[in-house]
């Protein structure tokens, strides 16, 4: 008999599973599904009380966190195995790591703060050495010319675009007889620089 088809399994209910939503879909748990329509057939043909059922339930549950806590931490060693063969050190691969994520800002930072979803999809590509690979090759490619080098549009040195336009509006700055003319124009041409090359 094919036990997809065992009409006493679809009957199966009668055993309640002692876990938050939350919890199921973090081990990928349904309740409704015919693995646990099953469990709970073997359940009764058993004879397992629902305090015996919520006993195996917990067991299983603390076997599946366990498992992806390793997996996890597995997953890590990994990652961090796999940086260290792309950049040599812990240091050069947090530089790295740190300059991509600077131009990443620069380059898209105002469309993650205003796009859940694209900051998820960020977040997951920059969460794998592959991804980080990834961008670094883009970078490399793209290049930083005319990207800002960070979501503030503030240059390292600390200047904003709107900062340089409000000393270009000054009076000073159209002024060559103004004490600060030169030193004006130098400071905007350093921030454009900065910004922007």
């Amino acid at each position: 008999m094919n036990m997809h088809n065992d009409p006493d399994i679809a009957e199966t209910s009668e055993y309640q599973f002692d876990i938050d939503d939350d919890m199921a879909k973090l081990i990928g748990l349904n309740t409704n599904s015919f693995t646990s329509k099953k469990a709970q057939k073997w359940a009764k043909e058993n004879g397992l009380s629902q305090e015996a059922f919520s006993a195996l339930v917990k067991c299983y549950i603390d076997g599946m966190c366990q498992d992806l806590e390793e997996s996890e931490s597995n997953h890590l060693h990994n990652e961090e195995s796999q940086l260290l063969k792309l950049f040599g050190s812990t240091d050069s691969a947090n530089r790295k790591i740190n300059e991509i994520g600077n131009w990443l800002d620069g380059l898209i930072g105002q469309k993650l703060q205003d796009d859940t979803e694209l900051a998820q999809a960020i977040q997951a590509i920059t969460s794998s050495h592959h991804g980080i690979r990834l961008l670094d090759l883009l970078k490399q490619s793209i290049g930083e010319r005319n990207i800002p080098n960070n979501s503030s549009g503030r240059a390292a040195g600390g200047i904003t675009f709107d900062e340089l336009k409000r000393k270009m509006n000054s009076d000073a700055y159209f002024n060559p007889g103004h004490p600060e003319y030169e030193n004006l124009h130098r400071q905007v041409k350093k921030g454009f620089h900065q910004l922007y090359v």
